[in-house]
Formats: structure tokens, sequence, C-alpha cells
């Protein structure tokens, strides 16, 4: 499989402390489980709701309504830390796959881009 397929069988799920959005996420996972998807979850806690269905977990250790002894505490509002270590980490995947694949036409990646939300 190479790595632009590799999304086309792998759901990502994103939630800072794994409730908000809970339903939606576990309805997602549980629609892609039933056609063999792998599961990565994306968050800030490795005990969440979510722990159940996923395949990979990916932590980003920023402060939460948890409170966690090992979050990264931040100056900033909220969740705003983990909302922009999440785009870093997007980009940087992104920039992984158009490396290992050899494209050198990025404006031709248009075509496929929609929009995180």
């Amino acid at each position: 499989m190479n790595w632009i397929n590799f999304f086309f069988y792998v759901i990502v799920l994103n939630s800072l402390t794994g409730t908000v959005a809970y339903l939606l996420c576990k309805l997602l996972a549980l629609v892609a489980k039933k056609y063999n998807a792998k599961i990565a979850h994306i968050g800030s806690n490795a005990n969440s709701s979510m722990t159940p269905y996923e395949d990979l977990f990916v932590r980003i250790p920023c402060s939460t309504k948890l409170d966690l002894p090992d979050e990264i505490k931040s100056n900033q509002v909220m969740s705003s830390l983990f909302e922009q270590s999440l785009l870093l980490l997007g980009d940087m995947i992104a920039l992984l796959i158009v490396d290992k694949e050899g494209i050198t036409d990025l404006h031709s990646l248009w075509r496929k881009h929609a929009n995180l939300e």
C-alpha cells in the first residue's frame, strides 16, 4: 500500500480529551471498522473513551480540562496549543507523504484538497 492509498484505509479521529464529540467519533469508528479500516486517534488523553476503537494513538500532551500531571502547560487559552500542534502534525505528515511519493508538482495536489474541519 502506498502513502497516498493510506488515507483510503485509515480514518483519523481527532479529539482533545476524548469526550468532545465522542458519539460522532464512536459512530465514525464503528462504521470504519465495519469496512476493516484502521483507526488512528490523535488526542491528548491516552485513556480516553476512544481507546477501545483505535488501532494507533498519537498523543499531543497539551493542557486540557482534565489537568493530567504530565500535560504541557501553556499560557494560551483553552485548547489553542492542541489545535496548533495538530495543524503542524498534519502538515508534517503531508510533507512526508509528498517526499515519500516523490511528488514534485505540488500545485496538482489542490485537486485533492479539503479543509480541516
